[in-house]
């Protein structure tokens, strides 16, 4: 064979392999092209399945899997926004501030007290929700000792002695010393009812006494409850920037303005001298404020007779200057518009929420500066929205009501 004819072959060798191999190429994308679109069919039916599954589910209303985008069913990585709760209807809130603390043993429940009394006696109807279900304080500040009550409309709070609406877990339970229990769901849960299921009646603020920390409480209210702002509670130590710090960003994070700051035991008078002692160590609080971009901050005194009327249940006797400045000031930036802490947008939405369901226009706030042209009569509000229930049943303890069944479990 000649070199000529041995080339010749060995180029139609190599065309012939190519063609092979061509073949072979286009064998194995369209096998890629079946086994992707078989890929794909199973995983349409896959996620068709998952939320056919949904159906008929006990979860699905609670689910946030659920009634995703494209069928998706367990285990889907998109979720649903948590839903605003809504108040009963005869109830009707204009303003709700939470007060807040990153530890406990701070004064938080005496600066929820006095903010809420001093709100009270600039002559608006003020009610304090006490969400410290473990470790509850509020009613025996105010020496309540009425538990709270129930009717075929729902949940009827107990009232002070001067006039301000309470629910807290202590007023549920048998004795004062009875511990909750609970796991973090069921204590969520009981929060939710007493914020939804409670006749508030009308209330120009309602006053939330939160648990420490940022667990599940804060968590719930914040994104279940309409909140105009938090109110943060601390004391003086080494720690207290990064403290103030977990709950100014817990509370940045879930979308709601921090109005204000208190800093409790902040230092001792002499009664002698009237020099201040730092018993707890100096701590320039307004230095923390400006820091975190909190427009309002104030300082209390240690003061034996502050825990002398909270023992005393007389929390609605004191008159703490700085508090009473405090609320002032915050009352009078979310009513003139010039305070940049206060959500105005979430406060103008809830009042027109409120024109809705009452049918008539009303005013959301009222002056400081105004006086009570009169006291309504203790339990007055929370009465008359039962009156029209032929079923109420105002002796019958709120544990022994169906409202609250499913919470205390």
């Amino acid at each position: 064979m000649t070199n000529k004819e041995v080339s010749e072959e060995a180029v139609s060798k190599t065309a012939t392999d190519e063609t092979v191999n061509s073949a072979a190429a286009n064998e194995s994308v369209n096998d890629k092209a079946v086994n992707a679109s078989v890929s794909d069919k199973t995983a349409n039916e896959g996620a068709n399945d998952a939320g056919a599954s949904c159906s008929g589910c006990s979860s699905q209303a609670s689910c946030s899997s659920a009634g995703t985008p494209g069928g998706d069913g367990c285990g889907s990585t998109e979720h649903k926004a948590p839903q605003k709760l809504s108040t009963h209807t005869s109830t009707t809130i204009k303003h709700v501030i939470a007060v807040v603390s990153g530890k406990g043993g701070v004064g938080k429940s005496l600066v929820t007290s006095q903010i809420a009394s001093a709100l009270h006696a600039a002559g608006n109807k003020v009610g304090i929700l006490d969400a410290d279900i473990t470790g509850p304080s509020m009613a025996h500040a105010f020496g309540i000792d009425e538990k709270l009550r129930a009717c075929a409309d729902g949940i009827i709070p107990s009232v002070s002695a001067d006039g301000i609406q309470m629910v807290s877990t202590n007023l549920v339970l048998p004795e004062d010393t009875t511990p909750v229990l609970w796991r973090g769901s069921i204590i969520s849960g009981l929060v939710r009812q007493f914020y939804s299921e409670v006749l508030w009646g009308e209330l120009d603020y309602l006053v939330i006494d939160m648990p420490p920390g940022t667990g599940d409480v804060p968590l719930t209210v914040y994104q279940s409850l309409e909140i105009d702002g938090v109110v943060i509670v601390t004391a003086p130590q080494d720690l207290v920037a990064m403290i103030v710090g977990k709950s100014v960003n817990m509370a940045k994070t879930m979308g709601v303005p921090v109005l204000g700051i208190v800093q409790n035991m902040a230092y001792f008078p002499c009664p002698d001298c009237g020099s201040h002692h730092f018993i707890f160590g100096e701590c320039d609080i307004d230095k923390i404020a400006s820091e975190y971009d909190i427009k309002l901050a104030t300082n209390l005194p240690i003061n034996p007779d502050f825990a002398r009327a909270m023992d005393a249940g007389r929390a609605y006797s004191l008159q703490i200057p700085q508090i009473t400045d405090f609320v002032s000031k915050l009352f009078l930036e979310s009513c003139t518009g010039q305070g940049d802490s206060v959500n105005l947008a979430e406060s103008q939405r809830k009042s027109e929420r409120s024109d809705e369901k009452q049918g008539e226009s009303k005013c959301s706030a009222k002056n400081l500066g105004e006086a009570a042209s009169s006291d309504a009569k203790l339990g007055e509000t929370a009465n008359q929205a039962c009156e029209q229930s032929e079923t109420c049943c105002p002796d019958a303890k709120l544990g022994e009501s169906a409202q609250i069944t499913e919470g205390i479990k």
